[in-house]
């Protein structure tokens, strides 16, 4: 919250953050998923409020839900029906570093370091969850990102280039079945 506050974000109130934290966000297969992520997208649209979040996985499912819902009309239709209320898809779903690099900017953030990191070099690690698939994430390119990168420089990081900035951690595969 320190953070939100220094960059000029507002957080949810204590009720809609306790809502959204306890919620995990998984495909809308599981109907029990499609309300709580549609709910998310209803108070999003309530508040007139893009959706946030500092979490790849949560990121990328939320992403997918929405293109599910843009493409799929039946399955809008079921899912509204299912929670009661209709879905209007008007929100962003945002991770965090995109809210920095493109809504807040890189030479904001510059200005407000109180402390650099001069001397620290760095490896910046995207994953697969924030840029796959690129055409349902739109998040940055896909085979070398530089969000991160631009922000740890703006904090004053060395940022280091290595191959592996995109590579799967297998982290999805802790999810599955045996």
């Amino acid at each position: 919250l320190g953070l939100t506050k220094k960059i000029g974000l507002e957080p949810l109130t204590e009720d809609a953050r306790k809502f959204v934290e306890e919620t995990y966000v998984l495909p809308l297969e599981d109907s029990k998923t499609k309300i709580r992520v549609d709910l998310i997208f209803s108070l999003a649209e309530r508040m007139s409020l893009d959706i946030t979040t500092p979490c790849a996985v949560c990121f990328l499912r939320l992403k997918v839900a929405e293109h599910e819902l843009k493409n799929a009309p039946h399955l809008k239709v079921k899912v509204e029906k299912d929670i009661g209320m209709e879905i209007k898809l008007s929100h962003k779903t945002k991770h965090i570093l995109e809210v920095l690099y493109h809504d807040v900017g890189i030479e904001f953030i510059e200005k407000k370091v109180q402390k650099s990191l001069k001397g620290l070099k760095a490896v910046t690690y995207y994953g697969c969850y924030l840029v796959r698939p690129p055409d349902i994430t739109k998040f940055d390119d896909p085979e070398n990102p530089i969000i991160m990168d631009k922000i740890m420089e703006a904090l004053g990081v060395e940022v280091i280039d290595w191959s592996c900035k995109v590579d799967c951690c297998g982290g999805g595969l802790s999810l599955t079945a045996p």
